[in-house]
């Protein structure tokens, strides 16, 4: 069976969650914007994802790439990539200016006490939705698993009357199990090379 240029750069995509370091990037990440905003430390919240992806590079370039190899990709799948990081920068910041605003005046200050349980579940839902897509582009299952937790927090949270801080913590946990067990299994399964 011949395999085209598409295949191969989907196959190689696939291989880039493999290695468990975006999982567990993303748990700290989430356990970390959580913790942060529950103390009131929001600046350090909205920082937080823009300093985990460039410490994931840095990993994913010392660690996975010289197991795997680098992949260069075609026009397409960049142009793909490209409308991703758009997605997640606009997600990103819809997450920031919530963070910020419940830090200047509180949710109920400027939503109204009718629209708590949306806003403390909407962190959560966000996040859920990008890891759903995420799950879809790269046809990874286990991050299907992470979106539906993430909305069980979301549910927990309205179910208990916490705060979205508590919602996005406990949604990290299993990425970052999930990470540490993907990343032992890959480690074991490719030793670096000699080249």
């Amino acid at each position: 069976m011949m395999t085209t240029l598409k295949q191969a750069e989907h196959f190689a995509a696939q291989t880039m969650t493999e290695d468990g370091l975006i999982d567990i990037f993303a748990g700290i990440g989430l356990i970390s914007i959580g913790y942060f905003w529950l103390i009131d430390n929001s600046a350090v919240s909205a920082i937080m994802p823009f300093a985990l992806i460039s410490l994931w590079r840095v990993a994913r370039k010392r660690i996975s790439e010289p197991r795997l190899g680098q992949v260069t990709l075609n026009r397409e799948n960049k142009a793909d990539i490209k409308t991703g990081r758009i997605i997640l920068l606009i997600i990103l910041l819809t997450l920031a200016v919530g963070i910020i605003a419940w830090a200047l005046g509180g949710a109920g200050d400027i939503l109204g006490t009718g629209y708590y349980p949306l806003f403390a579940a909407g962190p959560s839902m966000l996040i859920a939705t990008l890891t759903f897509f995420h799950a879809k582009h790269v046809k990874c299952p286990r991050f299907y698993g992470y979106a539906a937790w993430l909305l069980a927090a979301a549910g927990i949270v309205i179910w208990f009357g916490e705060g979205p801080a508590k919602a996005v913590m406990l949604g990290g946990i299993p990425f970052l199990v999930g990470g540490f067990w993907y990343f032992a299994k890959f480690l074991s399964n490719n030793p670096k090379s000699a080249s």
